[in-house]
């Protein structure tokens, strides 16, 4: 999780012939978007079960506080009764890429859960989850009930859920249980255009982006920042996020996950922070260990690794410090100001960061 607390979101549970047109048009529209289009599978989302389903869609608050002004569907997920094998099933849980990192995952989980539980107190509750999901859910109190197996091309885990409440443990577990003074210093939010300004305030500064060097070169305008943000925010395999003090709100930096190869569980970490007076005061960590949180929550990932100049003692110290180890060594792997220069890649297990009791 990136957030201790997800944003304000309203939550309201319709039988499919009590959907209106337009709520039933949204919903398909954003499980065709992250399951279909951002996932590259091509396959039969209309399966002809909706209308025996109970549908919980998550809305953010009305714009400006306005009345009477439904917010964005930020969350859903299809719900069924128990069927002939005693078992209430979750499925089609999704949040909408532009609201990623904020919990809307879990929220959706754990509402689902609160409804059945509601509804069939003697039923357990089972899912067919995405392999690369099974940490997520087991924080959930789900187990694993069989083998793996592929559905349209993705593997797939049968999984369990104990008939009960969510328990004070699952409402709390991810970053709100774990909120510690790190993350207390951070907020992240997805990146949007109107970040720009506060980025172009660091990415040309050689002081600030001189361990980075993928920045050496000619600078950036403002009109590449801005595509580079249209250019993530649609993309299936970035996760980028704009660090935001948590006591102001003011800009601090970038932080995201790169190259993230789902099958494989991998994702590539970079943050910065983009003032040279916000340096060296704990937001740089606070941001890392909120996007580990999602990196091997929400998102589900296997490993997250990065690379770092060698001589960046700094930095290696923090990595470190986080549970990061040293990989391999990349001689003269980049060729920035002076000369060639030696990486180093670290990377950091999902099974390390949660006996670290960090995840």
């Amino acid at each position: 999780m990136t957030s201790p607390h997800p944003p304000a979101v309203s939550w309201s549970l319709r039988a499919f012939d009590a959907l209106a047109p337009l709520e039933l048009y949204e919903l398909l529209a954003l499980r065709a978007r992250v399951f279909v289009v951002e996932q590259r599978c091509a396959y039969q989302d209309l399966d002809g079960q909706d209308a025996s389903a109970l549908h919980l869609l998550g809305r953010e608050a009305p714009p400006d506080g306005r009345d009477g002004a439904p917010g964005a569907l930020v969350a859903y997920a299809r719900l069924f009764p128990p069927g002939p094998d005693g078992a209430a099933r979750i499925g089609r849980v999704v949040s909408a890429p532009a609201a990623r990192g904020q919990g809307l995952g879990r929220a959706a989980c754990v509402e689902a859960l609160r409804e059945l539980t509601v509804r069939f107190p003697a039923a357990p509750v089972v899912i067919g989850a995405q392999a690369y999901l099974l940490r997520f859910y087991e924080q959930l109190g789900f187990e694993q009930a069989g083998s793996h197996y592929l559905e349209d091309g993705i593997p797939h885990l049968p999984m369990r859920r104990a008939p009960g409440p969510v328990s004070a443990e699952e409402l709390g577990s991810g970053a709100a249980r774990r909120g510690g003074p790190e993350r207390s210093l951070v907020r992240l939010r997805p990146v949007a255009e109107e970040d720009v300004d506060g980025i172009l305030g660091w990415v040309n500064d050689p002081e600030v982006v001189g361990n980075f060097a993928t920045f050496a070169g000619e600078p950036f305008t403002r009109e590449q920042e801005l595509a580079w943000i249209r250019q993530v925010r649609a993309s299936s395999t970035e996760r980028v996020f704009t660090v935001l003090a948590a006591d102001d709100g003011r800009y601090l930096g970038q932080t995201g996950l790169h190259q993230i190869h789902r099958r494989s569980g991998l994702g590539r970490l970079a943050v910065i922070v983009g003032r040279r007076q916000d340096m060296g005061r704990g937001f740089g960590s606070a941001a890392i260990a909120r996007t580990l949180d999602l990196a091997f929550g929400d998102e589900g990932l296997h490993k997250v690794w990065l690379v770092v100049f060698q001589t960046n003692q700094r930095a290696r110290r923090t990595y470190e410090r986080l549970g990061f180890t040293v990989e391999g060594i990349l001689r003269e792997e980049y060729r920035h100001r002076d000369g060639w220069h030696t990486m180093l890649r670290m990377g950091l297990l999902a099974d390390e960061w949660r006996a670290r009791g960090s995840a």
